[in-house]
């Protein structure tokens, strides 16, 4: 079986609150291509843009604080006195 991505995909029985509801992987994937359909292309590219922008922007603030040295020492006396 193909899933979406054309990898292989077994069917895979997702059990909600009622045990005797189950749904298989396709019927899932279906669902979702469904629900996401309408939404178009742009949807998508929306979010993945501000997610990776926020994750640039996180690793940019990290780089600064790493590379200042006057924070990595405030950062030692800090941890120091509370560690003691």
């Amino acid at each position: 079986m193909l899933g979406i991505w054309d990898k292989v995909v077994y069917p895979c029985p997702i059990a909600f609150d009622d045990p005797e509801k189950e749904m298989r992987d396709e019927e899932l994937c279906q669902a979702v291509k469904n629900f996401f359909r309408p939404r178009g292309t742009e949807f998508y590219q929306d979010r993945f843009l501000k997610l990776f922008s926020r994750r640039c922007i996180c690793t940019k603030r990290m780089k600064m604080l790493s590379m200042d040295s006057s924070n990595k020492s405030m950062f030692v006396k800090i941890r120091k006195e509370t560690t003691s």
